[in-house]
């Protein structure tokens, strides 16, 4: 099409050509076109980037930020393949990444020809998911797995194993929260019984349900760790764990961070049978109203100054060398050290799964439903 970026993938779809920007052209709030180039509407996390960073990258580009929240990958998807809003960057993960640019939803962003491009650290400069880095830079990257609360645990001490949150403890049974997300849940149970996240077989996929199924009325409810609903969906987490209300939660090493500052006796583990090493990322989608603003985002973010501050914020780590230098003590140990051979042989790159695989997926995603949600 006449609008399509040089070197991009086609589009799959009319509904990102002239129909779609006829319609943002006329809705977006009312935005005046001189208004709406001053301005980079990002598509994120909930608890993901600091106020007062973006704050900030508008002072030192004039240009204004709106930020909007998801809470999964999947409802992301959804918004941008259906041009329900209009994004100027999105925040995927690296699995998501790769879907959107096979399905043609992203501009090429040629992240090798950005000035700070030169901080970004092997191999994190031509992931699996966007080799070269056409279309994508880096941001958080981190490990999933489960946290709990010391005080509430006969001994004070559970097992480093997926068997301690799908098959808890008698005395922690309608005190565990597990992750209302399609893919972390579905990975974490492959893992716990030796099942390729992957697999195209409806009877492993069928163990995988059952184990979900057993779990789900031992649960307090399910979380999206996100919740734009909730100002802060951890603080929820950490005054029912004082409350004696949860001792166990599903979550990623981040909010493992962020609730061991205020809740000094959870532990966050690395489960012994596997779990997800993932990176998110910021791209730019194919009906972005402001791409050279984005563009400008994408740069000023690779800045170790700037991309310390996310994770100083949100407690994950990043792929930036220097950041460290800018970043609170104990996470910058972590990210220049890493984790200890043992826990690095745990680590399980997510992987992007044939249309086959992701169908059984959703089929046992279906079958959970309904789940109680906060």
């Amino acid at each position: 099409m006449g609008d399509t970026p040089e070197g991009a993938p086609p589009r799959q779809c009319a509904r990102f050509g002239g129909l779609v920007r006829a319609f943002l052209a006329g809705s977006l709030l009312a935005v005046s076109p001189a208004a709406a180039q001053e301005t980079l509407v990002l598509y994120n996390w909930a608890n993901y980037f600091p106020d007062d960073l973006l704050a900030r990258f508008e002072g030192e580009t004039g240009i204004r930020v709106v930020t909007e929240i998801f809470d999964t990958n999947e409802a992301m998807l959804a918004n941008v393949e259906t041009g329900v809003g209009n994004y100027d960057v999105i925040v995927p993960s690296d699995y998501m990444v790769k879907i959107m640019i096979d399905r043609g939803l992203l501009q090429p962003v040629h992240a090798r020809d950005m000035e700070n491009f030169k901080y970004v650290k092997r191999p994190y400069d031509s992931p699996w998911y966007d080799p070269g880095r056409q279309y994508s830079v880096p941001n958080m990257q981190g490990t999933s797995g489960f946290v709990y609360d010391e005080r509430q645990v006969e001994g004070g001490k559970l097992e480093e194993s997926w068997r301690e949150f799908f098959e808890p403890r008698p005395e922690l049974i309608g005190k565990v929260i597990a992750l209302d997300d399609q893919r972390e849940l579905y990975l974490a149970a492959a893992y716990y019984l030796g099942i390729d996240p992957c697999t195209e077989d409806a009877d492993e996929a069928k163990r995988i349900l059952d184990l979900l199924a057993a779990q789900k009325p031992k649960l307090a409810y399910y979380t999206t760790g996100t919740n734009p609903n909730l100002a802060d969906p951890l603080q929820t987490v950490i005054d029912e764990m004082n409350a004696g209300l949860l001792a166990l939660g599903e979550t990623w090493d981040g909010e493992g961070r962020r609730l061991k500052r205020l809740v000094p006796t959870s532990t966050y583990v690395v489960p012994a049978e596997g779990t997800a090493f993932w990176q998110d990322a910021y791209v730019i989608p194919y009906s972005a109203w402001n791409p050279d603003n984005a563009r400008i985002f994408l740069n000023w973010i690779m800045r170790p100054e700037n991309i310390a501050a996310v994770s100083n914020y949100s407690g994950y780590t990043n792929a930036i060398v220097g950041a460290e230098a800018f970043m609170e003590p104990g996470l910058a140990a972590d990210q220049a050290n890493g984790l200890s051979p043992e826990f690095q042989a745990r680590l399980r790159p997510v992987q992007s799964c044939s249309e086959a695989a992701m169908e059984l997926n959703a089929r046992v995603w279906s079958r959970l439903w309904q789940r109680t949600v906060k």
